[in-house]
């Protein structure tokens, strides 16, 4: 019910900044997204590596068959330990109700179906915001598009988040109680927390997104490109000025903006509608989680979606337990650091190994 009618306004808007938007879907990501465990296919290669490529090709891509059944041991026991520790902890239970008093909403306090719809507002808003801002100081190709680079991407992103500071300065400035509701303060133990809660989940995240790499090499016969998401492809490229700043604002300005949309507006407008029980509560927590992979779509391979909604998932219970944005957002902003590190790192070691086949002589 809520989100048919959300969606219905949602529809209306979208129409009237198709313009924008098209602009902002040559901007790679389109969510502004890395969350994906894009490093697991290159740890984990499958399978043989293609005769038909060049030698230096043949090393960079060399597959680690022989460790790969200890290395999947290890994910596992790993795995095992993480979950040892939020079975012993409780870390399941959602036992903070965050919302407790708010349950009958009134006069400046946004109801459940407000809630929806700022979320999605904000999301257009940051969406016309990033196109708008690639429009103008992105020179287009003869065809009339944009260019897909780190430049038009650092500038849409930008725009993105310029965009949704205001945005939300209104909202916020609108509803006196809606940082409240939503959680937006923090406490100094928040790093801590977001990064113990990160600590726990790397080892289910990589295991997850290790199996889903299995299944696409058996689906389509060879390993999966080992960045699975197009903004690390370029990176992976040349960095640069406008790599740094497409780096920092993945790591700072992504985090805040999803979890504020995602975790704070719709998964609490739907923590809002189905009411104070344990079952409402995890439900919000799933359909936000779903709702969050389901807008990668396009940005991310189709193997990398399971692992966006774990991790969603792990996102959605620290901020149940924790009634606070800001462990979510350390969460969020260290894990993209994290993907960011090492398929820079990956990419490097291939360097060199190319590098260094090229210098052997030809036989």
């Amino acid at each position: 019910m809520i989100l048919g009618a959300s969606a219905v306004g949602l529809t209306s808007s979208t129409i009237l900044a198709q313009p924008a938007i098209d602009a902002m879907a040559a901007i790679d990501p389109p969510s502004a997204e890395i969350s994906v465990l894009a490093s697991a296919p290159s740890a984990f290669q499958l399978g043989e590596p293609q005769t038909a490529l060049p030698q230096a090709d043949q090393a960079a891509n060399e597959p680690l068959t022989g460790h790969f059944g200890l290395q999947l041991l290890l994910l596992f026991a790993l795995t095992g330990i993480a979950i040892g520790v939020v079975y012993t902890r409780k870390l399941w239970r959602l036992s903070r109700d965050r919302l407790r008093g708010t349950s009958a909403l009134h006069d400046s306090r946004p109801t459940a179906h407000l809630l929806l719809l700022c979320g999605l507002g904000l999301w257009l808003a940051m969406q016309v915001g990033g196109g708008l801002s690639a429009q103008t100081f992105v020179t287009p190709l003869p065809d009339g598009t944009l260019e897909s680079s780190l430049h038009t991407t650092a500038l849409g992103l930008l725009g993105m988040y310029v965009t949704g500071a205001v945005v939300l300065g209104l909202l916020l400035w609108r509803f006196p109680n809606l940082m409240r509701i939503i959680g937006l303060h923090a406490q100094c133990r928040d790093i801590l927390l977001g990064a113990g809660w990160l600590l726990l989940a790397l080892p289910i995240l990589f295991l997850v997104s290790t199996l889903m790499t299995i299944i696409a090499t058996w689906v389509q016969g060879t390993p999966p490109d080992a960045a699975a998401h197009t903004t690390l492809r370029m990176l992976n490229e040349g960095i640069g000025g406008w790599g740094i700043a497409v780096m920092a604002l993945v790591v700072v300005g992504a985090p805040f903006f999803e979890e504020v949309i995602y975790r704070g507006f719709i998964q609490t407008s739907v923590r809002i509608a189905g009411g104070t029980g344990q079952r409402s509560r995890w439900w919000a927590i799933i359909l936000s989680s779903i709702l969050f992979a389901s807008i990668h779509i396009g940005a991310v391979e189709w193997y990398a979606l399971p692992t966006l909604i774990t991790l969603a998932i792990i996102l959605g219970v620290a901020y149940e337990r924790s009634g606070r944005l800001a462990v979510p957002i350390v969460i969020h902003s260290l894990f993209n650091a994290v993907q960011l590190v090492m398929s820079l790192v990956q990419s490097s070691a291939a360097q060199s190994t190319t590098e260094a086949f090229a210098t052997l002589p030809t036989p």
